[in-house]
């Protein structure tokens, strides 16, 4: 049925969501050449055009902001929990970059390496959004996995995905499940994981599609 809505409606994608430019200034100051060159309303593809097929640290900690920015959108606390994860862990833009270099060959590696080294306050939905923009969309590479999709999932399909705890397992579980859908009806993993993400019930992420 979502694809069936995503053909009809010329096969849109995901809408630009608005974003408080001046709060993250405010809390990462020290990354303002970063900040200031994301356009005012982010989607997929902006965010996926600064963090894709990072070289550097430096690349990979750009790729991590423009992926938080998306991710947390309007909400207030997000730039404070990304100042915590950078402050915490000094270290995060070579983890980053080495799980951008595992995701390329396996995505459940990558998330792996995120979580043997997590960054404080930011969890495993937030670090697939990463894994998820830091490599070309494949039939193989990462998902978003987050409470959004996992709710989906439990509401439609009956299946249940816990999101919140590291566990690398869960997450190739996850994958296998977006794998054979996407199979079963000729579409690629990331589209599904996409169309899902949009039809989630309310907050300012749904974007849905209706016949």
């Amino acid at each position: 049925m979502l694809l069936n809505a995503h053909a009809v409606s010329g096969s849109r994608r995901q809408r630009p969501i608005p974003w408080p430019r001046g709060r993250w200034l405010s809390w990462l100051p020290q990354h303002k050449d970063v900040i200031e060159r994301l356009p005012s309303s982010l989607d997929r593809t902006a965010v996926r055009s600064t963090a894709e097929s990072p070289t550097t640290s430096d690349q990979a900690l750009a790729g991590f902001l423009a992926a938080m920015i998306w991710g947390f959108g309007k909400s207030g606390y997000g730039p404070w929990r990304v100042c915590q994860a950078l402050t915490g862990r000094p270290d995060l833009p070579v983890v980053l970059l080495e799980a951008a270099k595992a995701a390329s060959v396996d995505p459940v590696a990558a998330y792996t390496v995120v979580a043997t080294h997590r960054p404080p306050r930011i969890g495993p939905a937030f670090a697939t959004k990463y894994l998820y923009f830091c490599v070309p969309e494949s039939s193989e590479s990462p998902l978003i996995l987050d409470r959004l999709v996992s709710g989906w999932l439990r509401e439609h399909a009956g299946v249940h995905i816990n999101p919140v705890p590291w566990s690398a397992s869960t997450y190739r579980r996850y994958l296998g499940l977006m794998k054979a859908w996407a199979d079963e009806l000729h579409s690629s993993p990331a589209l599904v994981e996409e169309l899902i993400f949009r039809d989630t019930a309310g907050g300012q992420w749904s974007d849905p599609l209706t016949l």
